[in-house]
């Protein structure tokens, strides 16, 4: 691929097959490079778009009041956040990026535990719980009710789910 500077381009001889298959690695090797980079943007994109499509549904349902909880790190869904404008909650212990910030007296409050949990979901105010199961053991033995599901994400609510005006 490369020249030797000993050699002079008319003293090597040039094989096709060899010229073919170097020309082949080269593309292969590109097409590998443009996949690293092309994938995870498309893949991010499809992400947040999906997570943009669950914020807009909580949208549609909150009150000033509501609660939103992310079972697992505030990380993992902190697009709804962003989209929301509404701070979250994180059922878990503290951990991850936030965990040093949560040791502060003034630190607002954004942990959870299941039995702080299920107080707040069997209190006045709606809660959304941003889950990525089915049945999450954490509403075990609740009353609850879907909002929505996609893309392997699904946000409950505790109270039943007003349709949205001029729908259905």
């Amino acid at each position: 691929m490369f020249d030797e500077p000993s050699e002079s381009p008319q003293e090597r001889t040039i094989d096709p097959a060899q010229r073919a298959k170097d020309k082949s690695d080269e593309f292969r090797v590109h097409a590998e490079v443009c996949a690293v980079f092309e994938g995870p943007r498309k893949f991010d994109a499809q992400i947040v778009s999906l997570k943009a499509d669950l914020a807009r549904d909580i949208q549609q349902q909150y009150r000033p009041g509501d609660v939103i909880v992310v079972i697992g790190k505030y990380e993992n869904a902190s697009a709804l956040n962003f989209y929301t404008g509404v701070p979250l909650r994180s059922l878990r212990e503290p951990s991850g990026n936030m965990w040093y910030g949560a040791k502060f007296p003034d630190a607002p409050r954004v942990f959870e535990t299941q039995a702080s949990f299920t107080t707040l979901w069997e209190g006045p105010q709606r809660v959304f719980l941003w889950a990525e199961q089915d049945n999450p053991g954490e509403l075990r033995g609740l009353t609850y009710y879907e909002l929505a599901r996609r893309g392997g994400k699904i946000i409950f609510t505790n109270r039943p789910v007003a349709m949205p005006s001029g729908s259905g």
